[in-house]
């Protein structure tokens, strides 16, 4: 998957969970970011290699969003929560097979899961996680345990009870 964006900026400042601050060509500005989780080991004010996209929509507290940070070492790490969802379903003819029928975003169980996979094989459940951090060559998910990612992990569990294969799927991407 190409990751797409308009322009390199400068980290300045997390304003909140959704909201940060870059100093780009169009001066300082906001732009939403997706991954409300830690960053910290990704954004360092005044460093450069914040991948940013232009929003197309007038109004609104931000005008464009956050999709990557560059490492010193040029790695991209993806902060953009859509993307792992993505390189997961682009791959599923590969892993799954041709004759693979993706549901995306099912609500079972009270939860949204973020693919239901039929094949000639069976029924999978999967839940996708993005990962943009490791240590030493070991991913990690630095925002682990969160309630929703337990809430998850149950209902495959319930899930895989009632003869539905659980696949939990971590789409790393960052540094090393």
């Amino acid at each position: 998957m190409e990751l797409s964006y308009d322009e390199e900026a400068v980290f300045l400042r997390r304003v909140n969970r959704f909201v940060v601050e870059v100093r780009s060509s169009r001066g300082v500005v906001r732009c939403h970011l997706m991954d409300t989780g830690r960053i910290d080991h990704l954004a360092t004010p005044g460093g450069r290699g914040v991948l940013i996209e232009w929003l197309r929509r007038l109004g609104g507290k931000t005008v464009c969003r956050v999709q990557a940070f560059k490492t010193g070492e040029g790695v991209v790490a993806v902060v953009d929560s859509r993307v792992p969802n993505r390189v997961f379903a682009e791959a599923v003819p590969t892993v799954f097979g041709g004759d693979a029928v993706v549901e995306a975003e099912r609500e079972v169980l009270g939860s949204r899961l973020d693919f239901l996979i039929a094949t000639g094989r069976g029924l999978w459940a999967v839940e996708v996680k993005g990962v943009n951090l490791s240590v030493g060559g070991v991913g990690l998910f630095p925002n682990a345990p969160s309630a929703r990612a337990v809430k998850h992990l149950e209902v495959l569990a319930r899930l895989a009870r009632e003869g539905v294969k659980p696949l939990m799927a971590f789409v790393a991407s960052g540094p090393t």
